[in-house]
């Protein structure tokens, strides 16, 4: 069975970036405060490529139900699109090749990452690796564990194979119906985590934007992400974001911009059963509304306990909680 956003949580997975050759080591700070509010209950295995930066997470933190495992020459931060997807004894694996960026990896540079994600995986939970023959990110798709969101790139990102064909991969190895919808055009990325998730069975949660103009093209398209669920008897519930219209960083330079930061995005937040550690950001006090405040209103209606944590550092990278986590 695959897992889902809501499915027990036993392990959580995230990267400690001190010491990376790039500009994601100045992430390094929040890692270590995010480290600190995860709940006792939840085993973590946080992955640095360097003995001085174990060293450091584990002086921060000697009591943290943690094990900190070494990867030589690791220096990517999102698990969730390189991991794969765990489905019961096994890890379904897809091929990782990011393509959103400019500045994109060579292919020798993928080879290596794929061999670091096999050895994390294998140094870790230990479970049998099977791969899907697709180019996919985790954070491309969203499901219930029996249906799944999933947008128009993966048809871009796999042009030798028709959609129904990449349909059929999908079912065969991940047990769910995918529905294909359409890419947002201004979003290089196309992962449906940032515009939704799934907090049960039925029930999904769906961003909404304020009403201003320069955001009301992406409005419709949330509108037309609304209708889909609805169409597939999903309930909906509204998470209220406030996009800010900014170029995000580039880790290999800044002055290199690729894409828009995601500072306002809520609805990529991180479940650990139930526990729920959501974004909050520095806004523009121009704004009546109270994000921070609002967004904790709808989340604790699902979960016992509502933490957040500051995303600005994080979101200049263009992604959030559920891009830099995996568990099992």
């Amino acid at each position: 069975m695959l897992k889902t956003d809501f499915s027990k949580v036993t392990d959580l997975f995230l990267v400690y970036p001190e010491g990376f050759e790039n500009h994601y080591s100045s992430l390094s700070p929040f890692i270590q405060k995010l480290v600190g509010i995860i709940p006792d209950s939840i085993h973590l295995f946080v992955i640095v490529n360097n003995s001085k930066a174990k060293n450091t997470i584990c002086f921060k933190y000697p009591n943290k139900n943690m094990d900190v495992i070494i990867i030589d020459g690791f220096n990517e931060i999102w698990l969730r699109d390189m991991m794969g997807f765990n489905v019961g004894d096994k890890i379904i694996r897809p091929y990782y090749h990011p393509n959103y960026c400019s500045c994109q990896f060579s292919f020798l540079d993928l080879i290596e990452l794929d061999n670091n994600i096999d050895d994390i995986i294998k140094e870790t939970i230990n479970k049998p690796i099977e791969r899907m023959p697709i180019v996919m990110d985790g954070g491309s798709l969203v499901t219930n564990g029996n249906i799944g969101f999933i947008t128009k790139k993966i048809l871009e990102d796999n042009r030798g194979l028709d959609e129904e064909k990449v349909i059929r991969i999908i079912k065969e190895f991940l047990g769910i119906e995918p529905i294909v919808v359409d890419r947002y055009k201004h979003d290089k990325m196309g992962h449906t985590d940032g515009y939704m998730q799934f907090i049960n069975d039925d029930l999904l949660l769906v961003s909404q934007y304020p009403d201003m103009a320069f955001l009301s093209e992406d409005n419709k398209y949330l509108k037309y992400l609304e209708d889909i669920a609805l169409k597939n008897k999903m309930r909906i519930d509204l998470i209220y974001e406030r996009p800010i219209d900014e170029m995000g960083c580039c880790v290999y330079g800044e002055d290199k911009k690729c894409m828009y930061g995601s500072r306002g995005i809520y609805v990529n937040y991180l479940a650990l059963n139930n526990t729920v550690i959501i974004p909050e950001y520095t806004l523009p006090k121009s704004d009546k509304r109270d994000y921070n405040l609002i967004n904790k209103e709808v989340f604790n209606q699902y979960f016992e306990n509502v933490v957040s944590i500051n995303c600005d550092e994080l979101s200049k990278f263009s992604g959030v909680l559920h891009c830099i986590s995996w568990v099992n």
